[in-house]
């Protein structure tokens, strides 16, 4: 089974790896695929519960304190500590948060189609009952919508979040090329086994690893 860290956070080792999204754009289908090799470690995410992950905190000052790692009690030395949020790429203040936290962190963003990805997400809004508008309709007062807040920013960015090549300048600003994965939604729909092969081949991992592939948009 995927190992998901059923606690919080504890002092430790550093996550090495950040999926950073895109909003649907199947990060829920490479973490639960990458969760499944026996050097990853996926903890769950400390903010459902309610609490702050490390990388919602401003940059800190390289002479600070060792940071809190989120890896939780079933970690039990995996090469790799993974952590996966779609909102990442998407907000501006994390790039610098995560370098920040982990500079030599592995950094993997998963793109898409962004008229197909902005109707996905409208979809996913209708479904969660957030959405009450057309698609149509929804595009054309997003501007106005997203300003409103926090809330509406994270929930109804439908076109804005389509924005990669800013978001990426911000991630290319902080880490190396040799350290951002770009992967594609059509790649792990298509060719999962192949496409998880190469982002093991990123980590530094053996790429003999067979996944179970059940594939979560």
């Amino acid at each position: 089974s995927p190992n998901l860290a059923r606690t919080s956070y504890r002092p430790g080792m550093l996550s090495n790896a950040v999926i950073i999204g895109a909003q649907k754009c199947a990060t829920t289908s490479l973490g639960h695929y990458l969760a499944q090799h026996p050097e990853v470690c996926l903890p769950r995410l400390v903010d459902r519960a309610g609490g702050e992950h490390p990388f919602d905190r401003p940059a800190r000052q390289s002479n600070d304190a060792v940071r809190p790692a989120p890896v939780g009690n079933d970690y039990n030395g995996e090469k790799i500590v993974l952590q996966k949020r779609p909102l990442w790429i998407y907000e501006p203040r994390y790039a610098a948060n995560i370098a920040a936290y982990n500079p030599e962190a592995k950094i993997i963003a998963v793109l898409r189609n962004q008229a197909d990805r902005a109707f996905a997400h409208w979809r996913h809004n209708i479904r969660k009952g957030r959405e009450a508008r057309g698609f149509s309709s929804s595009l054309a007062c997003e501007e106005r919508r997203i300003s409103r807040n926090a809330y509406f920013r994270q929930h109804f960015s439908y076109l804005d979040r389509g924005h990669f090549a800013a978001q990426l300048d911000r991630y290319a600003e902080h880490f190396s090329d040799d350290n951002i994965l770009l992967l594609t939604f059509e790649q792990l729909a298509q060719e999962p086994q192949e496409t998880c092969n190469r982002t093991l081949d990123f980590l530094g991992l053996s790429i003999t690893f067979m996944f179970d592939v059940v594939f979560r948009s």
